[in-house]
């Protein structure tokens, strides 16, 4: 991916809610936005430069 581009990860575990923005902070990515309300959960990530 290059740096700009989004995105969407599906996932029914969790865990996600809490390791998926921790991983975008670490590798400084931007988390759009997440909708954890129904399975599966999913996460918008913008992919920034790392």
């Amino acid at each position: 991916m290059q740096n700009g581009e989004v995105l969407l990860v599906k996932s029914d575990d969790p865990l996600m809610i809490h390791d998926i923005p921790n991983f975008c902070r670490f590798m400084n990515h931007e988390l759009l936005s997440f909708q954890a309300q129904e399975l599966p959960y999913q996460f918008w990530i913008k992919k920034g430069k790392i």
